[in-house]
Order: structure tokens, then C-alpha cells, then sequence
């Protein structure tokens, strides 16, 4: 067996010359992965990994798990390459697995998923009274959540004597500041959407 470079020999039979050629060994592949591990956030995204090693020296990619596919391609090659995979949104635990390229490991971990947005806003309901209220009046809501979760607040009805002065989007626990113009009429009933809760201004008459 041959372990270096194509060779040649001439052997002479019955006077007459013979040429045996035998082609060069096959190169020993060694693999290298870089990087060898990756940490993915919750919401997932693309990430590759650069393969390394002699021309002709054939890899694949096994282990993906159902939580990642590859951007291109099927994860296989031949000489040094790339494997260029996509890791889905995590809604749940944190979560780990090992993909072996080219022979080699490749540990990649992701973030627990964000928990969904709940939110507490108070009061839900004001009664304006219009004995005390010389001018316009200010009411506050309120809202509670957890510090990743968006809010917004809008005026559904009433938009001609409801003002929203402050907060009408946040990010987080916050408020709203409505102002509640002097009512010269009859009783009157305004709305506003404030983190995705329905918050009702009944308004006495004159």
C-alpha cells in the first residue's frame, strides 16, 4: 500500500521494460469546528460554523434537532466549508443540544422563552362627578407588568372631551393621564383601550 506521494517503477521482463504507476495515498483528514459552541437568545436566529481541514476530506452533520434546520444546504461537504443553521423562537425551558460536524461536537444552548405579558391596570372604571369639577380634571391609570412587556393606551370613545396627557405607550409597569373636560350637558360615558383592557369614564350631567 502506498502512504505518500504517486509513484512509479519500471520493471524489465523478458528484455522488455514493464511501468507500474500507483496513485498517492489518501489524504489523513483531521476536522476542526470554530466556533465549537454557541448560545443562542430566546428568540433564536441564524448562526454558522466554519469547517477546516484537507481538500478531498468528505464531512456531513448529524444530531440537528427539531428545534433547528439549516439555513442551506444539508449540512454536509467536503474540504473546508461552512454549515450555516437557523435556531427557532424558544417559547418554553431552556433548552441544550449537541450536533456532532465533522466528526466533532458542536454544543449550542438557548435562552428560556420569554413568559407572555400579563398586565393589571387600575381602576378599570372612574365616575366623574361634576360638583367639585370647575375645570378640566385629571384621572390615573395604572398599569403593573413585567419590565419586557409593551403596553399602549387610545381613546375608543369620548375623544372629544378625553385627552390622554401622559403615557400612551410604555414599556414596563407605568401609567396614563387622562384629562377629563367639564361636562356642560348630559352624562355622558367615554372608553379607552390601555393594555389591551377596556377602561370606561362615566361623566355625571351638569
Amino acid at each position: 500500500a502506498n502512504t505518500g506521494a504517486a509513484r512509479t517503477a519500471t520493471l524489465t521482463i523478458a528484455g522488455q521494460p514493464f511501468t507500474v504507476t500507483q496513485a498517492e495515498a489518501a489524504p489523513t483528514c483531521a476536522y476542526a469546528l470554530a466556533p465549537t459552541s454557541y448560545s443562542a437568545p430566546a428568540t433564536g436566529g441564524p448562526t454558522s460554523v466554519a469547517v477546516a481541514t484537507s481538500s478531498g476530506c468528505s464531512w456531513t452533520t448529524t444530531g440537528l434537532p427539531s428545534w433547528m434546520t439549516f439555513t442551506s444546504g444539508d449540512g454536509t461537504g467536503s474540504g473546508t466549508g461552512t454549515v450555516n443553521l437557523t435556531v427557532q423562537a424558544n417559547t418554553g425551558a431552556a433548552r441544550t443540544a449537541t450536533l456532532t460536524i465533522a466528526g466533532r461536537q458542536f454544543t449550542i444552548s438557548q435562552a428560556a422563552g420569554l413568559p407572555p405579558c400579563v398586565y393589571v391596570v387600575t381602576p378599570t372604571v372612574f365616575n366623574v362627578d361634576q360638583r367639585d369639577q370647575s375645570g378640566p380634571r385629571a384621572l390615573t391609570i395604572t398599569i403593573q407588568t413585567a419590565s419586557s412587556c409593551a403596553w399602549t393606551a387610545s381613546i375608543t370613545s369620548g375623544g372629544s372631551w378625553l385627552t390622554i396627557r401622559t403615557g400612551t405607550s410604555g414599556t414596563g409597569n407605568g401609567s396614563t393621564v387622562v384629562e377629563v373636560a367639564r361636562n356642560s350637558g348630559d352624562a355622558r360615558t367615554g372608553t379607552l383601550i390601555v393594555a389591551g383592557e377596556t377602561v370606561t369614564i362615566n361623566q355625571a350631567r351638569n
